[in-house]
């Protein structure tokens, strides 16, 4: 397993698409697709055991609720990112 170094360079898949020159939303149906993201957008734990991607837990205050909503947000690591390049790349 795969440890994530606190100070490894991480990037949104909002960002990762962006470096990669792809649509944001081709990237998120295209990780869908191939089970690297499960339909609510989060890696299974094998990719994150692996090294290629990050869950970081977020929140934000809900006004009409009047209390916080907790979500998981996925992150791509540099090896992810490559990984993804390739893995797209040659099933697109």
């Amino acid at each position: 397993m795969t440890h994530t170094l606190p100070h490894q360079q991480l990037y949104t898949l909002r960002e990762a698409a962006h470096l990669l020159g792809w649509g944001e939303r081709k990237l998120f149906r295209q990780l869908r697709d191939i089970g690297a993201l499960d339909a609510t957008n989060v890696p299974p734990a094998r990719y994150v055991q692996d090294g290629y991607s990050k869950i970081e837990l977020r929140s934000y205050w809900h006004n009409e609720h009047k209390k916080y909503i907790a979500y998981a947000k996925a992150l791509l690591t540099v090896k992810g990112l490559g990984w993804v390049n390739e893995k797209i790349n040659t099933t697109a």
